[in-house]
């Protein structure tokens, strides 16, 4: 009985047909991954240009750290959490 079964259900084009399924549902999850990773990427970029100045008034003294630092903490722990979600995601 298993051996009929196997020699209806197991045929080569029922088999072709699901690597090609398989194949399909694959890169459809793929694309919508790159799309995730591409959100993340931008938002990040954005991160990093945000932090930017904010390091350079620091650094030539424009504005104190005591004035810089909940800003900067700010945007550091939002950048920490979108790298940890593009490690998740990739």
């Amino acid at each position: 009985m298993l051996e009929k079964l196997r020699s209806r259900v197991l045929t080569d084009d029922n088999l072709e047909k699901l690597v090609t399924m398989v194949n399909e549902e694959l890169q459809s999850a793929s694309c919508v991954l790159k799309d995730q990773l591409d959100v993340i990427d931008a938002e990040l970029k954005d991160f990093r240009a945000r932090l930017s100045p904010l390091y350079n008034a620091l650094g030539t003294g424009k504005l104190g750290l005591d004035e810089l630092a909940p800003r900067v903490r700010e945007q550091k722990s939002r950048q920490d959490e979108l790298s940890k979600t593009r490690v998740q995601v990739s």
